[in-house]
């Protein structure tokens, strides 16, 4: 737990920079630098007994050295056999991930310097993406680490990797490079099959501003109807992706939402201002349907947790969306926001450090 809270200190501490430069781009610039290569230690440095699939990338990454290239060429879809147990049964991975992992083979076999790599690519594509994207870097970078990206990163790292190439896209949209969002997300999609989901994005980022406010209604029926179309999106899946069929049976109901369950409330209260205020922000229609999918696919995850990892891939755009809604409020009363929001993320931050999957031991340990 200490290694978490020294973490949290350290980029609180950074935060000074660019509060004290008056926020140019250059103090902007070095508060991520630091703040994400503390992330990047931490992450990169773990023993393999921290978070739950540790274990299983450093096996990953072990076996790829045996897979030919022509194997890969040659397999259908995007997914290669790394692994045949004693039964005989072939485990796959995606060709994107099994390529990272023969690439460092070239260098060393040390599945250490692997994960280290992982995190780091992980931690720059989100750092320039909210350099990018947000005017003020702190609070960005802070729901980043609290709000669970930075913990999902130790168990989820192929597919919070494959969310970090993803996220990218949305630059490029804002600035109308369709050809270049859509390379962006089918590389992510090597890395995890899930990321095609991102394509969602383009009808959001099509849609011009004067018809915001009306294309708003029809995201809110598809919100609600979204639970009962998981039935068509368990028959797709068991078709298209029949390696996630898992995800399909399991029940979560008697899980308890704790205090997310109140950030997720103020977050759709936002949702819901902006749309009264007919959306007078910039990109403040885009980042609330963003982050409305993302709220539908919780809930939706409280059942079937296949929904939940779906919305990893627009967890991301939090980090633009909650700094966004300053605009829609007095001075005072998004102090207040901003403070109780800090809070709930703290605490979050908090929650996730204490599973006995992050009790951090480094890899030397």
């Amino acid at each position: 737990m200490l290694i978490y809270i020294i973490t949290l200190f350290l980029i609180a501490i950074f935060s000074l920079y660019p509060y004290m430069n008056n926020n140019t781009s250059q103090s902007r610039r070095i508060y991520l630098y630091l703040s994400f290569t503390i992330m990047t230690f931490i992450l990169g440095l773990r023993g393999k007994m921290v978070g739950e699939d540790t274990q299983h990338y450093l096996h990953i990454f072990k076996n790829a050295a045996n897979v030919k290239w022509l194997d890969m060429i040659r397999s259908a879809g995007m997914r290669t056999g790394y692994y045949t147990d004693e039964y005989g049964y072939t485990d796959t991975i995606e060709n994107g991930f099994l390529i990272i992992a023969k690439v460092v083979h070239w260098f060393t076999d040390n599945g250490q310097i692997f994960l280290f790599l992982v995190a780091a690519a992980t931690c720059i594509l989100f750092a320039k993406f909210i350099y990018d994207n947000c005017k003020k870097v702190v609070f960005p970078t802070y729901i980043f680490l609290c709000e669970s990206m930075f913990m999902i990163a130790f168990n989820g790292a192929r597919q919070i990797l494959a969310a970090a190439v993803a996220v990218q896209a949305y630059t490029y949209l804002k600035n109308r490079k369709w050809k270049k969002a859509i390379f962006i997300i089918l590389i992510a999609s090597l890395i995890h099959n899930v990321a095609l989901i991102c394509f969602a994005l383009f009808p959001i980022m099509m849609i011009e501003p004067k018809k915001e406010f009306r294309s708003f209604k029809y995201a809110m029926i598809a919100t609600i109807a979204a639970p009962f179309g998981i039935v068509l999106a368990q028959a797709i899946v068991t078709k298209l992706f029949p390696r996630y069929i898992a995800y399909f049976s399991s029940n979560f109901w008697t899980n308890h939402l704790g205090g997310i369950s109140i950030l997720w409330s103020i977050e759709f209260i936002l949702i819901m201002v902006c749309y009264v205020k007919h959306f007078k922000v910039e990109n403040s229609f885009r980042n609330s349907c963003l982050v409305l999918v993302y709220l539908t696919c919780e809930l939706m995850g409280l059942r079937i947790t296949m929904f939940s990892r779906v919305g990893w891939f627009f967890r991301p755009y939090l980090m633009v969306f909650l700094p966004g809604c300053k605009n829609y409020f007095t001075k005072r009363t998004w102090q207040l926001i901003q403070s109780t929001l800090v809070i709930l993320l703290t605490l979050l931050y908090f929650s996730y450090a204490r599973t006995p999957a992050r009790l951090y031991t480094f890899f030397w340990q």
